[in-house]
C-alpha cells in the first residue's frame, strides 16, 4: 500500500487539471464504498445476533409459562399431585430414546438439571435459534412429590422459599436477590463450544456438553449457582454462551395462590350457603396452626369460637356452635390440607356472619369489615405471597412448632398487620394491597 501513494500522485500530476477533479471524485467513491460496505455488513451481522437472541428469548419464555402454567393447575379433590410443584427434567437422550424424550422422570433429586419435558407440559418441543432443545434446572423444594406418603415430602405452600442462585456474566453481580431465588432456570446452551462434543449418547445427555462455566461459575452443577451468558475472554473469545431466564418462586407461588384462593373461596361460599354462617376462623398460635415439622395431620388447624380472625381453618367443625366440618358434597382437597395452606391464609369474618357468636367475641370483633373506603364486608382472606427479604415463616427442622406468628411476617401493609392481636374496629378495617406487596386481598360474598 505505500508503494501505491507516489503512483496516485504522479497519475494526478499526470492528468489535466480537469480530470484531477473526476479522479479524486471516483477514488472517494471506491473509499465511501468500501466503507458503507464494511458498515453494511457490520450492521447485518449485529442484526442476525439480535434476531436470533430474540428468537430464543421467546421460545424461552414461551416455556416458562408453560412450566407456570402447569404448576398452577396440579392437583384435584384426592392424589398426590399439588398446586406449585413442577415436572423433573428429562434426561433422556433425543436421538436414541424417542419414546422416552420429552416426558418428566417421575421423581429427582434437588437441583436436577435436563431438558424440559415438553411433552408433559403439552407442548411442542422448545428449540433456541440455534435449533438446540431448551435445558432446566429445579429447585429441591418445588419437585414433584416422591411416593405415595405424604409425610415424606415437605409441604409446597406460601411459606416456600426457593434457593437456586443467578449470577450477572461477571460472575459477582447477584440477579436472583433474597426472597426472589429462583425456583427453576432455563437455559439456551446455544451451539457447541471447543472443549464440548455431542456426537455420542453419554455426550448428548450430559449437561457439561451443553452448558458452559466461567468466572468460577459452572452452569451444569446440580443446585447451581450459574452464570448468565454471554461471557468473553480477554481476546473477546466466548467462552460461556448460555443465556438463562429464570422462574422465580414468587411467581410460582403467586400462580399458585390464585387456584387456593379460588378453592378456599368456594369451600367457603359452600359452607355458608349450607349452614347460613362461615366457619369461624383457627387461632393463629394455635399449636395445631404452627406445627410444620409433618404434614400427616390434616385436621388439627381447626375453627374456634373465640376468635373471628386467624388462618383459615383445615377443621372447619365448631362444637360450641355446634356447625360441622368440611365434608359431604363440600369437601377439603386432600393437597390443600397436606400442604397447610390454610396456615398460609389470613381469615377474618364480621361476627354478624357468625354462628351465636359469644358476648365476649362481639366485643372485641366488629359485625362488618372495612376495605379502604368500602364497608359492610362479610368476611376477608388475603393470601400472602412468598415471604420477603430474609424473613423465614416456616422452619422444618427442631422444634417442631416453628411457624411464624407474627403477621408482620406474611403481610406488607401495616394497615393489615393487626388482625391477629389487635380489636375492633383498626383491626377490622384493611387497606388493599401496596405496590411493593406481593399480598392480594379477597372480599367473601
Amino acid at each position: 500500500m505505500t508503494a501505491a501513494r507516489p503512483l496516485c500522485k504522479g497519475l494526478l500530476r499526470s492528468l489535466p487539471k480537469t480530470s484531477k477533479g473526476a479522479a479524486l471524485l471516483v477514488m472517494l467513491f471506491l473509499i465511501l464504498a468500501t466503507f458503507s460496505t464494511i458498515i453494511v455488513a457490520t450492521v447485518s451481522r449485529v442484526s442476525m445476533e439480535t434476531q436470533k437472541r430474540q428468537k430464543t428469548i421467546e421460545a424461552m419464555a414461551r416455556a416458562k409459562e408453560a412450566l407456570i402454567a402447569w404448576s398452577a393447575t396440579r392437583g384435584s379433590l384426592a392424589g398426590s399431585e399439588r398446586p406449585g410443584e413442577l415436572p423433573c427434567p428429562n434426561v433422556s437422550d433425543p436421538v436414541t430414546d424417542v419414546v422416552g424424550y420429552g416426558n418428566a422422570p417421575g421423581s429427582c433429586t434437588a437441583g436436577k438439571i435436563g431438558r424440559i419435558p415438553w411433552k408433559e407440559l403439552g407442548i411442542a418441543e422448545p428449540l433456541d435459534a440455534d435449533g438446540e432443545p431448551l435445558w432446566y434446572a429445579i429447585d429441591g423444594a418445588f419437585r414433584i412429590r416422591s411416593g405415595t406418603a405424604w409425610t415424606t415430602n415437605q409441604p409446597i405452600n406460601s411459606d416456600t422459599r426457593a434457593s437456586l442462585k443467578v449470577y450477572a456474566s461477571d460472575g459477582s453481580t447477584l440477579l436472583t436477590a433474597s426472597g426472589d431465588e429462583a425456583a427453576a432456570v432455563i437455559f439456551s446452551a446455544g451451539p457447541p463450544l471447543a472443549n464440548q462434543s455431542r456426537n455420542t449418547s453419554p455426550e448428548r445427555i450430559s449437561p457439561a456438553n451443553y452448558l458452559d462455566s466461567a468466572n468460577g461459575i459452572n452452569n451444569s452443577t446440580f443446585g447451581g449457582p450459574f452464570i448468565q451468558g454471554p461471557v468473553r475472554d480477554t481476546n473477546a473469545n466466548v467462552v460461556l454462551n448460555d443465556q438463562l431466564l429464570v422462574i422465580s418462586g414468587r411467581e410460582i407461588i403467586a400462580a399458585a395462590e390464585k387456584r387456593v384462593a379460588g378453592e378456599a373461596i368456594k369451600l367457603l361460599k359452600n359452607y355458608k350457603a349450607a349452614n347460613s354462617a362461615y366457619p369461624y376462623p383457627a387461632t393463629y398460635n394455635a399449636t395445631g396452626c404452627t406445627d410444620t415439622g409433618s404434614v400427616a395431620s390434616i385436621s388439627d388447624c381447626s375453627s374456634d369460637a373465640n376468635t373471628c380472625r386467624g388462618r383459615f381453618p383445615d377443621h372447619a367443625e365448631e362444637i360450641t356452635t355446634g356447625l360441622p366440618n368440611w365434608g359431604g358434597s363440600n369437601p377439603i382437597p386432600d393437597w390443600f390440607s397436606y400442604n397447610l395452606w390454610g396456615q398460609t391464609l389470613y381469615y377474618a369474618v364480621g361476627s354478624s356472619s357468625l354462628k351465636t357468636p359469644s358476648l365476649t367475641l362481639l366485643s372485641k370483633c366488629s359485625s362488618s369489615l372495612t376495605i379502604g373506603s368500602i364497608t359492610g364486608i362479610k368476611g376477608v382472606l388475603i393470601t400472602a405471597g412468598t415471604p420477603k427479604g430474609a424473613i423465614v415463616r416456616s422452619k422444618h427442622t427442631t422444634p417442631l412448632i416453628s411457624q411464624s406468628t407474627s403477621l408482620a411476617d406474611y403481610l406488607e401493609d401495616p394497615a393489615n398487620q393487626d388482625g391477629w392481636t389487635g380489636i375492633s374496629p383498626s383491626a377490622d378495617t384493611y387497606s388493599n394491597p401496596g405496590a411493593n406487596s406481593n399480598d392480594r386481598i379477597y372480599r367473601l360474598p
